[in-house]
């Protein structure tokens, strides 16, 4: 993200100053930004902090509820197979093409989708692992 800012305040103060604007820089700082957002979605999962896990989420501790962001994480794992799937066919398809000012494969900007994807599997995996060994410990009087 502080890289992304430092290019858009480098755009910002050449165009300010009157000097050439670099027109390689907003288009390095969107690709970034997707790197960022496909990254942080990985851990936005561990967290709980997707929308999907926050509007369903419940409160509370109950053996029910846990089955139940079980479920909430199964989904997340469905989601982050096909993002995986198809990511890794954009990235493929998208690789015979380059980005218009840095002249890199736009390959490099597809791939964010498939190793966000890795990430949100890895992460709800491991959170649908930590339920059932919470869920293991838990007393049999909840049941």
């Amino acid at each position: 993200m502080a890289l992304v800012f430092l290019l858009l305040l480098t755009q910002v103060g050449a165009r300010l100053a009157g000097t050439a604007a670099f027109g390689w820089v907003e288009e390095a700082a969107r690709y970034l930004f997707i790197w960022l957002v496909f990254l942080g979605s990985g851990f936005a999962v561990r967290r709980g902090g997707h929308i999907l896990a926050d509007i369903l989420r419940p409160k509370s501790d109950h053996v029910l509820a846990k089955c139940w962001l079980i479920v909430l994480e199964s989904i997340i794992v469905t989601v982050s197979l096909g993002m995986l799937w198809y990511g890794g066919w954009l990235t493929s398809v998208s690789s015979n093409t380059s980005m218009v000012s840095i002249e890199m494969s736009m390959a490099y900007r597809s791939a964010a989708v498939p190793v966000g994807a890795a990430i949100m599997l890895l992460m709800s995996l491991a959170n649908i692992v930590a339920l059932v060994g919470r869920m293991r410990r838990a007393d049999p009087a909840e049941l």
